[in-house]
């Protein structure tokens, strides 16, 4: 269970080179290194610093996306094999909604990351970071389908 979140983990704070400014590139690895250690009220804080760093590094807006779903995931007990791969055993288990609170940050910085990443990649269709921002968030909103 922890190596699967730490593989998506890795793949979401992976470095976004779409010149982020240095400040929200620190703020944001910082962020990641406090959620992983499930510190998600000052993750949180310091994801939304980077964010308000440059409000135009979406990657900022995608960790503040990451967070609530993490939040969720934990708090569901939903971070399973058989969340991410499918039913594997006989047994599924009920998981209950999340707290509409944490559903609307996930979707409202999920929805923003994505729109930001879409302005860059059809500035720069060619730049494999732009790609690889806009194909980021385009999964984290398909695990959070997947996992919610």
């Amino acid at each position: 269970m922890k190596s699967i979140l730490f593989v998506l983990l890795v793949l979401v704070a992976a470095p976004a080179a779409i010149e982020a400014n240095p400040e929200s590139a620190r703020r944001r690895a910082r962020a990641y290194e406090l959620a992983y250690n499930l510190d998600y009220e000052e993750a949180t804080r310091e994801m939304a610093a980077a964010a308000s760093a440059d409000p135009q590094d979406a990657a900022a807006e995608r960790g503040l996306a990451f967070i609530p779903w993490l939040l969720i995931s934990h708090t569901r007990g939903a971070a399973t094999v058989d969340e991410y791969l499918g039913s594997l055993s006989q047994e599924n288990v009920a998981l209950r909604q999340p707290p509409p609170a944490l559903a609307q940050r996930f979707n409202t910085h999920a929805d923003r990351a994505l729109k930001l990443a879409e302005d860059v990649m059809n500035a720069k269709p060619d730049d494999p970071d732009a790609l690889y921002e806009f194909g980021a968030v385009v999964g984290l909103k398909a695990a959070y389908v997947a996992t919610v």
